[in-house]
């Protein structure tokens, strides 16, 4: 049990060997080399593009902002780097000669530029890993009406939320036909998933500040650790600090408002950004549902009111290549559980209370970047069903309950990356993590399901990639192998039990031509979920985990072609095939005395996901779509459920938009369609398909140096009667108006 792993001397030995490879031997090519970086941040910028003007040669930065152009003449050039949402350079007179390769850094300063207001299906580009990597950055949030992570994120491609009704409910993210507890979900580096149940509720994080979410899809647990099985969630809050006193609010339908000041400035580089956001809504909408006997009923839906105040504050200071940043985050939420159809509880409420402080440090130097971040955050969540003796008949169904979650989260992490030679690069690093948990029952008369328990983590990680140029097809051929070891201490009571996991991973990208581009991917890695302590502690009537249930184990295989054409305006897209079979899934159902219990099988999950746009000159209309087909099959032994479609995973999906944008007027038609879902294992019952369409607009006016930006969104603009969880209905038509002020 105290035996220590040796992977950390291996990693570090393979470091230090692959560190001293930068003196290898010079090639014999006339080649310019390089970076481009944010000039305030010091970030590298992935996918800028650097031209050298007059020959049709230039390259694409990769994830760590290296580029490489090579095949040129002897001579003079004038080389120029561009990126969306920068202010491009040139530098003229870069003499280059042969057997000596001249090296070119870039640093582009953020600029205002109008881009397209709600291009909400985000951005995809190709992760060196072979993963497909959809990103929504702070420009497209900025015009939205989205009040939340989890709205945001519902339009785009492969990318399904778990909605139990409306503005007030939680918001749990499914990727590809995973499950929501196999979406791993990370705030700055802090995992935000649950440690009873293991999902993420998206609905807590507030739109205003986040600078940039990235959506990988697919296992990728030798990058990110334990819970990135079927995807992850990456969202990075504000960095870029202009200086800007900003006040916004709005109103809407359900009785819903809200109010966001924040200021923002950097001087002598100092950095600071503050925001405050509270917001309220009613909740309580009409619905009409089929009764037992066939009779439509109409009723509105109450106790889904919802209350939320989050105030975050980021500072930071950067000198000669260091950062040191610190920031802090207050959230307190509280609202009602409406339950279902023929469940309701109209006085189940949830209480949360959140506090997450972080540190940071960050070193650059000429081809390396040491980084360094603690986290700590602190949680108190009370669900409570505690209805008066007097209420209704229909409200008694399920019994009082009161119940009191409580974690502490501590997270160390720690990352060096270098590229030695213009070929390699290489990251290492490691990740620690403390959870402590314990719940309380305020109902005297009955124990705490969990009472305590404790998470000690640990993960090693070894990335490489490696670069090779193809002259002759102007592309670039990437290899990234990648490995991770895990381990796990998870003790409750008397009870240690400790899980040893590897994940190696390797990508394979294959890059062709320059502005009319093709890229082939190919992606294939080994993930892991461990049971969280629900699966295996909890313990309360007719509840119980379950000891020694197995970690969840995954196969993730993903090929691709990607493509992006310029015959007039830009023409992109993609198609992904993709396969996860996974061993050992856990799945909670009732089982012998109708205990309902985890029980472990197996399952596989194929499917092809379609993506295309099409954007004319200057991006005034954008049109945009994503279609993906899953086939989620059950390989239980179980003669009655094998090879049956598993629970909830619609089959198939289309996201669309159109947007307008017009410099001072952006406008934008988003379109989803999501197909039928069976909601049991046998496939005996199904819920139907259903259509949404939501309409957004933006006006931009400018008074002296106030910039003001009107919104205005309609959601579900046809007023379509839809579920997305069985017996929870969604609100109907809904309408929100906004006004933001800059100074």
């Amino acid at each position: 049990m105290n035996r220590k792993p040796y992977i950390f001397p291996f990693l570090l030995c393979s470091l230090m060997f692959i560190l001293g490879a930068s003196g290898a031997g010079a090639q014999s090519t006339v080649k310019i080399v390089g970076r481009v970086t944010d000039a305030t941040t010091g970030k590298p910028l992935i996918l800028a593009n650097v031209a050298v003007q007059g020959t049709g040669f230039g390259a694409s930065t990769d994830a760590r902002g290296y580029f490489i152009i090579e095949n040129l003449l002897e001579g003079s050039y004038t080389v120029t780097a561009s990126h969306i949402g920068y202010a491009p350079r040139r530098m003229n007179d870069v003499r280059v000669v042969k057997d000596r390769p001249v090296r070119v850094n870039f640093s582009l300063r953020p600029t205002v530029i109008r881009l397209p207001a709600l291009k909400v299906n985000a951005d995809p580009f190709t992760d060196p890993s072979g993963l497909t990597v959809s990103v929504v950055d702070r420009k497209v949030i900025d015009y939205s009406g989205d009040q939340s992570v989890g709205e945001i994120l519902e339009h785009v491609p492969g990318v399904e939320i778990q909605d139990s009704g409306g503005l007030g409910s939680s918001k749990k993210i499914t990727i590809r036909g995973s499950q929501a507890n196999q979406v791993l979900v990370l705030l700055d580096g802090m995992p935000l998933n649950d440690p009873l149940g293991g999902d993420a509720d998206l609905s807590t994080i507030p739109a205003n500040i986040i600078e940039r979410i990235e959506v990988y899809k697919g296992g990728n647990a030798s990058r990110f650790g334990n819970g990135a099985l079927g995807g992850v969630v990456n969202i990075r809050t504000r960095r870029h600090f202009s200086n800007q006193l900003q006040v916004g609010g709005g109103l809407g339908s359900c009785g819903f408002i809200y109010a966001e000041p924040s200021i923002s400035g950097r001087f002598n580089g100092f950095g600071y950004f503050l925001s405050l956001k509270t917001v309220s809504n009613q909740g309580n909408y009409p619905y009409t549902y089929i009764d037992s006997e066939g009779e439509r009923i109409r009723e509105d839906r109450i106790n889904a009111d919802m209350k939320a105040h989050n105030g975050f504050v980021r500072l930071d200071y950067r000198w000669d290549g260091h950062t040191v940043a610190a920031q802090a985050q207050h959230l307190v939420s509280k609202r009602g559980i409406p339950g279902k159809i023929d469940g309701w509880t109209a006085y189940a409420r949830a209480d949360n209370v959140q506090d997450i402080l972080g540190v940071e440090y960050r070193k650059d130097w000429l081809r390396s970047t040491f980084r360094m971040n603690g986290r700590y955050s602190s949680a108190e969540t009370e669900n409570a069903n505690l209805y008066p003796e007097d209420a209704d008949k229909k409200y008694r169904r399920y019994p009082r309950w009161n119940y009191v979650y409580r974690t502490r989260n501590v997270i160390l992490q720690s990352e060096f990356e270098s590229q030695p030679v213009d070929w390699l690069s290489v990251s290492a690093g490691y990740a620690g993590r403390i959870l402590r948990y314990r719940d309380e029952n305020r109902m005297a008369f009955f124990a705490p399901p969990i009472q305590e328990a404790e998470d000690l983590s640990q993960g090693l990680f070894l990335h490489q990639e490696y670069r090779l140029g193809i002259p002759w097809l102007h592309g670039r051929l990437s290899l990234n192998p990648q490995i991770r070891y895990d381990r796990m201490s998870l003790k409750h009571e008397n009870a240690n039990r400790i899980e040893r996991q590897w994940s190696p991973g390797i990508g394979l990208v294959l890059s062709m031509g320059d502005q009319n581009r093709i890229t082939l991917k190919s992606h294939l890695s080994r993930s892991f979920r461990a049971p969280t302590f629900a699966d295996l502690f909890y313990q309360d009537v007719r509840i119980e985990g379950k000891p020694d249930l197995l970690p969840e184990k995954s196969r993730n295989a993903e090929f691709g072609l990607d493509f992006e054409f310029m015959p007039w305006g830009r023409i992109t897209g993609g198609i992904t095939m993709f396969r996860n079979s996974i061993e050992d899934l856990i799945v909670w159902k009732l089982g012998s005395f109708e205990v309902f219990r985890p029980y472990n099988t197996d399952a596989r999950i194929t499917g092809q996901e379609f993506t295309f746009e099409w954007a004319t000159p200057g991006d005034l209309v954008i049109v945009g779509m994503g279609y993906t087909h899953l086939d989620p099959l059950n390989k239980s032994d179980e003669t009655t459920t094998r090879d049956k479609i598993l629970p909830y995973r619609p089959q198939e999906s289309l996201k669309a938009h159109v947007t307008l944008d017009m410099q001072r007027f952006h406008g934008s038609i988003r379109y989803r369609r999501v197909g039928k879902r069976f909601i049991t294992e046998a496939n005996t019952v199904e819920m139907p398909a259903y259509e949404v369409v939501d309409l957004d607009l933006a006006w931009t006016i400018d008074i002296g140096p106030i910039e003001l930006v009107w919104k205005g969104s309609v959601i579900n603009l046809l007023n379509a009667s839809y579920e997305i969880i069985r017996d929870m209905p969604m609100p109907g038509r809904e309408w929100r108006l906004g006004l933001a002020m800059k100074i």
